[in-house]
């Protein structure tokens, strides 16, 4: 989405691709904020922050990746499997990768990595103005509650650089105490599960994301999205996720 003022036209957010989602965030994910995209594994979550990052590309808006569990040419071509075409960015160098395995493989001291981590983030080249993090799980339950809660909060000083920071996380073996001042400390909360509801005789398995925070404000009502996750529709939208006719609003 985008502002125009006095004939300057300003960028304000990153768009998923999809509308619905894009209006269940008030007009998509706020640039120069901290989200956490957050569920157990299985639900969508590197998906979803595969589809911010090409929003964000799309924007022309310089991009830094941090993944873990692969290196640069597997991120590429799970990206290209959803039909989200990366190659081009990577060449010009508004894409760039990192292997959060260059930072930490288990064996460092975590809360020296997570350290090593944030001042690489602060040294990436100016025009990058979007971070995201596929994910810090593993490297955060190592380092404890505090460490990591420190880490966070010096990112959120990050963002006051009119940077934008995502991270997705598996938190099911979180400290709940971090999580729950995780969820004070960022400005857009996403929680990905996965929900069975019957069709008929049948039950259908659907991809959900549940929004209670967005833009540093607690929705009064959650908003369910549900949706799948349908590589083909890339082939003509570059995007590839598909939301579903189903809508709830939750006390």
């Amino acid at each position: 989405m985008q502002n125009t003022i006095s004939g300057i036209t300003e960028k304000t957010s990153i768009s998923i691709g999809s509308d619905p989602i894009d209006k269940a965030l008030l007009g998509g994910l706020p640039l120069g904020s901290l989200s956490l995209i957050e569920g157990p594994s299985g639900v969508g979550k590197s998906v979803v922050i595969q589809h911010y990052a090409f929003g964000a590309l799309m924007a022309e808006l310089g991009v830094g990746y941090y993944v873990s569990g692969t290196d640069q040419e597997g991120l590429i071509k799970k990206m290209n499997s959803l039909y989200l075409e990366v190659n081009a960015f990577l060449g010009e160098g508004q894409l760039l990768i990192y292997p959060i395995s260059d930072f930490y493989d288990g064996r460092e001291d975590a809360s020296a990595s997570l350290r090593k981590l944030r001042k690489h983030m602060e040294q990436l080249p100016w025009d990058v103005s979007v971070i995201v993090v596929d994910t810090l799980t593993n490297l955060v339950n190592q380092a404890g509650t505090d460490e990591s809660f420190n880490f966070f909060l010096s990112c959120k000083e990050i963002c006051s650089w009119d940077k934008t920071l995502l991270f997705a996380m598996h938190t099911a073996s979180m400290d709940p105490d971090l999580l729950t001042r995780l969820d004070k400390l960022f400005d857009t909360h996403l929680t990905l599960r996965i929900e069975a509801l019957s069709q008929g005789v049948q039950l259908k398995t659907m991809n959900v994301i549940d929004i209670a925070k967005v833009k540093n404000a607690k929705l009064q009502k959650k908003t369910s999205i549900y949706f799948e996750i349908d590589p083909e529709l890339g082939r003509s939208m570059n995007m590839s996720l598909k939301v579903l006719p189903f809508f709830k609003l939750r006390t």
